[in-house]
């Protein structure tokens, strides 16, 4: 889930936080071939027990990817979606948890608080967000238009909707400045 190395060293050490609620199910939405293997292997499974996956992707090859990597894995389900439409396809509280990696970014500012609060409708237990923090521009990679970085995420961004801030490094330092963001259910 995390781009830099301060981000993945907190993840691991601070796994309780992540077991808010016993979650056995998740939806993760931004695979990314890069860490999803690790994410999914080190942290989801080992460390939380989930149980049951369902990997969003708005693009067809990363979905792909995904598919390859887990297709003898029944514990896996795939959906081609854009999140600002996930209401659309999951039954709200259907998954514990929901984890959006490195994604606000990359929506249209306009939708980040109705697709927050959506999400945080959706989840059953718990919500994690990863993003850059600041300024991060990127344009579209590998033939993917979405990764296309639509904003520059700050902290009060995700605290006005309740939701805890981790951050690292510093804002708008490229490849170093990262937001770790998380929100339980009440």
């Amino acid at each position: 889930m995390p781009h830099v190395g301060e981000a993945w060293r907190w993840l691991f050490s601070s796994g309780s936080i992540f077991r808010h609620g016993d979650p056995k199910s998740m939806v993760y939405v931004g695979h990314r071939h890069d860490t999803a293997t690790r994410w999914h292997s080190q942290f989801a499974k080992a460390m939380l027990g989930i149980e049951e996956y369902l990997i969003v992707d708005i693009f067809k090859k990363n979905l792909d990817d995904a598919r390859g990597t887990y297709a003898n894995d029944p514990q896996f389900s795939f959906l081609e979606c854009d999140i600002v439409e996930l209401d659309k396809h999951v039954a709200s509280e259907r998954y514990d948890m929901i984890v959006w990696d490195g994604g606000p970014e990359h929506i249209e500012l306009s939708d980040l608080d109705r697709t927050l609060e959506m999400l945080k409708k959706l989840c059953k237990t718990s919500l994690y967000l990863c993003c850059p923090w600041g300024s991060w521009p990127q344009d579209a990679m590998g033939g993917n238009v979405h990764e296309r970085h639509r904003f520059d995420p700050f902290p009060e961004m995700f605290e006005s909707h309740g939701m805890t801030v981790v951050t690292f490094n510093g804002p708008g330092v490229m490849d170093k400045g990262e937001l770790g963001i998380y929100w339980f259910k009440p």
